[in-house]
């Protein structure tokens, strides 16, 4: 019977090291922490606030738009038309933007920019 090679624990560790007892954990871990990465709110210069302010007194009903907004700490891009704008609760209301037969409520201080599209 041959004698059996004694290893040391580093190269008996080695061994170990490729195993993944928890396989995919490491995926899942990166996508829960960019689920949970933030940004903070752009603030608006006063031509960008002026400029959001005279877009949303000409749009009417109808019109096709694609608007920037914050919303949960990111921001997000909506396009779609727009069904109405209550100036009394400041909420513009866009259909057709991956939101529901409801419409997606948009409020105003949450624009980030806004431009009409299809003219």
């Amino acid at each position: 019977m041959a004698e059996r090679y004694k290893m040391t624990r580093i190269e008996r560790a080695k061994q170990f090291a490729p195993f993944d007892a928890l396989t995919g954990l490491g995926r899942a871990l990166k996508a829960k922490e960019e689920e949970y990465m933030t940004v903070s709110r752009h603030e608006l210069s006063e031509d960008e606030i002026t400029h959001i302010s005279d877009e949303l007194c000409v749009l009417e009903a109808g019109d096709g738009i694609e608007v920037e907004y914050f919303c949960e700490g990111a921001y997000f891009t909506a396009v779609g038309i727009v069904d109405r704008i209550n100036p009394v609760r400041k909420i513009l209301i866009v259909e057709g933007a991956d939101n529901g037969a409801a419409g997606l409520s948009i409020p105003f201080m949450d624009i980030r920019s806004i431009k009409r599209i299809g003219e």
